[in-house]
């Protein structure tokens, strides 16, 4: 337990500094912009947030990669994955930067933006995808250094990063008031301050390590290493947002209130996601670092106090910001409506958000040992499929949208099922019981 904690805490760190980022814009937004403003970020932040998890499940492949290699104390081949990682992860994140500048007017007129907010958010889907490159190298290597061990200094350059981003967005929006342009500038520019500060730490690092001098290369099997974690993991990733893009489709449909609301709504919900994700992240590296010296035991005696220690974090999270409901909603604005809509958004959803730290938990247990497959499906199934047949439900029947987030609970509740059953079955079949 105490190897978990002081492993998480600076993910914990690092949670809530990216929550800053996001939150930051938005709060500046809804003081300095207005209501249109607000929208107009919350309504295509979706889009970007498919292309970001994109890269985020690849980096899951990264990062399982090399703790295992890393377990095993074979820095040879850590150095080599490493050089295969950044050219793998540059050539896809151009392609896919240039992919998402191409398709943004077809993608905003897909998802029904509202045309009042239509050109503000072109504007800012256009700047802010600049950024995915700079977010998906701090994350990738991110995650290679915190396979390696080290989850603080992660957190430092993050640190960094955010506070040039409450800076950027005060000069930029505030001082300078150029709109949700500046929102978008703040973002690429605070994010690449993070991303080059964490390139260079790793730099020193490997440099002081048995890994050495890192270079780009290419290398068939480290690329496919990776792609057998990460492609599953991308694809589950993508599923998930891609099902939440629409869900942000249909809010889009019911005025620019209820897509002010729901932007908020999600802003408040990072401060119990990204600590679940700190979790679920620091639960998986140690499982495949421990599996990668051959310790089931051990491994699964830390899943075990993850679950613990995740639980326990969780529901006092749901609690207190069901407590300070109100007073979150209130940093984005003073309208009423936003206000009224988000707080009982909060009462519905929050109260089960422990399902989901079993779901994080489970699936990068599962993860940890290379075999993404089964669950991978077991999320698809559920947050694709199912979600989308409640979702449609409801907005046949007319659900408003306080209660729309009701969905998210109960795909919840049936991915934990499934993955649960099939967590009993992959752990028989995988290990013998001496192991474990």
């Amino acid at each position: 337990m105490k190897r978990l904690i002081r492993f998480a805490l600076p993910f914990l760190g690092s949670a809530l500094i990216q929550q800053l980022y996001s939150t930051t814009d938005l709060i500046f937004a809804g003081w300095y912009i207005g209501r249109d403003g607000v929208a107009a970020i919350g309504g295509t932040s979706i889009i970007a947030t498919v292309m970001i998890g994109i890269f985020t499940g690849l980096s899951v492949g990264i990062s399982t990669h090399v703790a295992r290699l890393y377990g095993e104390k074979n820095f040879g081949k850590i150095k080599r994955a490493v050089g295969a990682s950044l050219v793998l992860i540059a050539i896809l994140a151009v392609l896919f930067v240039v992919l998402l500048e191409a398709s943004a007017g077809w993608l905003l007129s897909f998802m029904h933006i509202p045309k009042r907010i239509f050109l503000s958010a072109l504007v800012y889907l256009r700047v802010y995808s600049l950024s995915v490159i700079s977010i998906t190298l701090y994350n990738v290597i991110t995650g290679i250094l915190r396979a390696m061990g080290d989850s603080m200094r992660p957190m430092l350059t993050q640190l960094v990063g955010g506070i040039a981003n409450v800076i950027l967005n005060y000069v930029l929006i505030v001082r300078m008031q150029m709109g949700v342009f500046g929102a978008g500038l703040t973002t690429l520019i605070s994010q690449t301050i993070a991303a080059v500060l964490t390139y260079f730490v790793f730099l020193h690092t490997a440099k002081k390590t048995e890994i050495g001098q890192i270079r780009p290369c290419l290398s068939l099997w480290d690329t496919m290493e990776i792609l057998k974690v990460g492609i599953p993991s991308a694809v589950q990733a993508s599923i998930i947002t891609l099902s939440n893009f629409f869900v942000q489709s249909d809010v889009n449909t019911l005025g620019v209130v209820s897509i002010a609301a729901f932007a908020a709504y999600y802003k408040v919900e990072n401060f119990i996601y990204y600590p679940i994700m700190a979790v679920g992240q620091a639960n998986a590296v140690i499982a495949a670092q421990d599996y990668g010296s051959g310790d089931h035991k051990r491994m699964f005696n830390g899943v075990k106090r993850s679950m613990i220690f995740g639980l326990v974090l969780t529901l006092t999270l749901a609690v207190i910001l069901i407590i300070m409901r109100r007073y979150l909603f209130m940093l984005f604005g003073k309208n009423e409506e936003v206000i009224a809509l988000g707080m009982k958004m909060v009462c519905i959803s929050f109260p089960f958000y422990f399902l989901y730290l079993v779901m994080e938990v489970l699936v990068g247990t599962i993860r940890s040992t290379g075999d993404a497959l089964l669950p991978m499906m077991c999320v698809i199934i559920n947050m694709c499929p199912v979600r989308l047949f409640v979702l449609h439900f409801m907005m046949k029947e007319h659900i408003l949208l306080p209660h729309l987030v009701g969905l998210y609970p109960i795909t919840w509740a049936t991915t934990v099922t499934m993955l649960l059953i099939g967590y009993v079955w992959w752990k028989r079949k995988r290990f013998v019981i001496k192991d474990i």
